[in-house]
């Protein structure tokens, strides 16, 4: 309804309306001084066209990321936003990382799905496998503050605790996240450098300019000499290298200011541009440390577009300008949200709801949150509460056994089975099959015990 509807317009001396059309000027004009720099940038005729969506919908990712529970969860919501009609998808991330199939799983929804214009909104921290889904959308937001990164593989036991990696099984984790990362990279506009500083060790970056074209990129030290032909600057880098453990502060698990292209030049919107083109390293993944080279060819091969970095040459010798040492590679790469603005990670500060309506210009947006089935199943499949299932099943199924008749440790026995299997059947992690082996085992035991006692094969 416009202002004013509804209201009887009351009869004002000439004098009084001058005045008060006057007041209303003068504080039009304070308000909109006051208007902050990122709504003005929202209005609607500043949108690309690319961008522009009326129907969003919002997938939450908050918490851990765990195989079965959360992939499954952000495969259903996806659906349910394609069948609805969402011409925009925004994953919200709020999380510390999980586990690798996971989160390979959800890359891989996201670059598959009908709704091409994807956006990762880090709110506010993308840890991890947060940050490897983050790169999978083809654009990234983040509210103030943010931080995004540390992808480094580690490895958690049942209980938590974070176990000692050697460095060849961690390599063999490092190789599908290095080709996700480095495919995102390519598909979207992100430096693919910098990229694999987020899931290594040892990645030592500098930032340079191509004064001739005005392109930015980061290079390693071997380019480096070879452009500059001297050694490079090694003194305080603009990027934090996260803990040498490989994880963030209070992470539970993860086994494991334009935006630039992976040549550094600000692109137009990454709709619009073509990542298959033709360039003179084709798919071919170049390591950015020797480190990484021992999995180079396994990046390589499931990579099916090509890299836009350039390749470097003795001619190239005096034609780029150093900017900045970006990374020290003592760990892997954290950015905050000036960092993630700086090397064109993001695209806009978002800091709530209203401003990510207007950064689609949207009419209509819906929050597609984690059923209660799948808070429940997550919150019984964690392995500290099945161990205690575990026992409290064993110890009553015994008392069961040994004293016939009692009924109530059969009964806790049974209750206690069904909140192990009955959870996972929720959201399909159990099928039929392995309640039925359960019930044979128990049937087993009972052989074993009443009928023929000390057999010992059932």
């Amino acid at each position: 309804m416009p202002i004013g509807t509804g209201f009887k317009l009351m009869r004002r001396p000439p004098l009084a309306l001058a005045l008060a059309a006057a007041i209303c000027l003068l504080l039009g004009i304070e308000a909109s001084r006051a208007q902050p720099a990122s709504t003005a940038e929202l209005s609607p005729s500043a949108i690309p066209a690319g961008r522009q969506a009326k129907n969003v919908a919002i997938i939450t990712i908050k918490g851990e990321i765990r195989s079965g529970i959360t992939a499954e969860s952000f495969k259903r919501r996806l659906a349910e936003a394609e069948a609805s009609g969402a011409d925009a998808l925004v994953v919200e991330l709020d999380t510390p990382g999980g586990e690798i199939g996971a989160v390979l799983e959800i890359c891989d929804a996201i670059k598959s799905s009908s709704i091409p214009n994807t956006v990762a909104w880090v709110h506010p921290d993308a840890y991890s496998g947060g940050a490897i889904i983050a790169l999978a959308c083809r654009t990234i937001v983040a509210s103030d503050p943010a931080t995004l990164g540390d992808a480094l593989p580690i490895a958690i036991t049942a209980f938590g605790m974070l176990n000692s990696l050697p460095e060849h099984e961690r390599q063999k984790f490092l190789s599908p996240l290095m080709a996700e990362v480095v495919d995102s990279a390519r598909r979207n506009g992100y430096d693919e450098y910098l990229v694999q500083g987020i899931v290594s060790r040892g990645v030592e970056l500098w930032l340079v300019e191509d004064t001739q074209t005005g392109e930015r990129l980061c290079i390693d030290r071997a380019e480096y000499a070879l452009l500059f032909g001297d050694e490079p600057p090694t003194s305080r880098p603009r990027l934090v290298s996260a803990q040498t453990s490989g994880t963030p502060p209070n992470m539970p698990s993860f086994p494991g200011p334009t935006p630039t292209s992976p040549t550094g030049t600000p692109p137009p919107d990454p709709k619009g541009t073509d990542p298959a083109a033709p360039s003179p390293s084709h798919t071919r993944c170049r390591p950015a440390s020797p480190a990484l080279a021992a999995i180079a060819k396994d990046v390589s091969n499931p990579q099916t577009l090509s890299s836009q970095r350039p390749l470097f040459s003795e001619s190239d010798r005096g034609r780029y300008k150093l900017i900045e040492y970006v990374a020290d590679g003592a760990g892997p790469v954290v950015m905050k949200n000036a960092d993630l603005i700086h090397y064109g990670f993001v695209d806009q500060t978002i800091r709530n709801d209203e401003q990510l309506k207007a950064y689609f210009g949207a009419t209509y947006m819906e929050r597609l949150d984690a059923s209660w089935s799948e808070g429940f199943v997550a919150w019984m499949t964690n392995p500290i509460i099945r161990g205690f299932l575990i026992v409290v099943f064993l110890v009553a199924l015994f008392i069961e056994l040994t004293h016939p008749g009692v009924a109530l440790p059969g009964a806790i026995a049974a209750l206690a089975l069904i909140c192990l299997v009955g959870p996972p059947l929720m959201i399909g992690m159990a099928n039929w099959w392995e309640v039925a082996a359960i019930l044979a085992g128990i049937g087993l035991v009972v052989i074993e015990i009443f009928v023929l006692p000390g057999f010992t094969v059932f």
